[in-house]
């Protein structure tokens, strides 16, 4: 353990580096730096740019973060805040606070930090902020007693906690069964001619509530669970059936072959044709 003396962290906080090996910043996850601070009203960390992506737990207290992107956010108690420490930012303590936080990168950290963004903003308000917690000090529990944290055990538990960034149930706001019906009906009517805002009156919503509360629980907006949908089905079709391209666009919703096949593309990579001829 390395002892921080950082101005406002108490002498009973713990920080600790970590020297990820090449195969790991090649393909894996991977830890820069983890600590747990107690720290006064005087913390403060101002940064042009740090090589990595910062996760902080807040346990108690109250931490304010301020980035050109978001501007100044509050992070309490049970939340957790996602950073991009490449752009400069500054946090601070504006109550006594304890939080716990990991400085990491690698993989497609930057892809999983665009989505959370996009879909919770920095700050994360946690339905199971223990799981959070705990997750994050398995982590430092092995560099306090180990001194390392094996390359693919440190990459497992950082992407089991971005994925639960992403998928965050509390999002859902108990609405489970209403989005399940959803997703029903849309399987069951893929010939049909559907669009958010007839979906969405169907469950007396207005569009943007249904396409968020969708969002929340799939991952995918409603569209986009539609054409995956019909490109899947279409692909059995191409294999099982002998339909023409023509009937097999009409059995998943298509109204014209060009329309059916720059969808399959997209989705594929490939035409229906090339993809019928392929072997299995």
């Amino acid at each position: 353990m390395i002892l921080p003396y950082e101005r406002g962290v108490a002498p009973q906080s713990e920080l600790y580096d970590a020297t990820p090996s090449r195969q790991a910043q090649a393909v894996l996850y991977y830890l820069h730096r983890a600590g747990h601070f107690f720290c006064d009203t005087s913390y403060r960390v101002e940064r042009e740019s740090f090589p990595s992506f910062l996760m902080l737990y807040v346990c108690s207290g109250k931490l304010e973060i301020q980035t050109a992107d978001h501007g100044t956010v509050q992070v309490s108690a049970e939340e957790l805040a996602f950073l991009n420490s490449h752009e400069p930012h500054l946090y601070r303590a504006v109550e006594p606070l304890e939080y716990i936080w990991l400085h990491f990168d690698g993989a497609n950290t930057m892809d999983f930090y665009r989505e959370v963004l996009r879909t919770h903003g920095p700050v994360l308000r946690l339905d199971n902020p223990r799981r959070v917690f705990d997750q994050m000090q398995q982590l430092l529990g092995q560099l306090s007693t180990v001194g390392s944290v094996e390359d693919v055990t440190a990459s497992q538990r950082i992407h089991a906690l971005l994925c639960g960034l992403l998928y965050t149930p509390d999002q859902i706001e108990a609405r489970d069964p209403l989005i399940a019906e959803a997703q029903r009906y849309l399987r069951e009517h893929l010939k049909e001619e559907l669009s958010v805002p007839s979906l969405a009156a169907a469950f007396h919503l207005s569009a943007s509530q249904f396409n968020r509360l969708f969002r929340a629980h799939t991952g995918q907006s409603p569209h986009e669970y539609l054409v995956n949908l019909r490109i899947n089905r279409a692909k059995t079709l191409l294999k099982e059936t002998r339909l023409s391209i023509t009937q097999i666009a009409e059995e998943v919703g298509y109204g014209y072959d060009t329309s059916f096949a720059a969808a399959f593309r997209t989705k594929t990579g490939m035409s229906p044709r090339q993809f019928r001829s392929m072997p299995v």
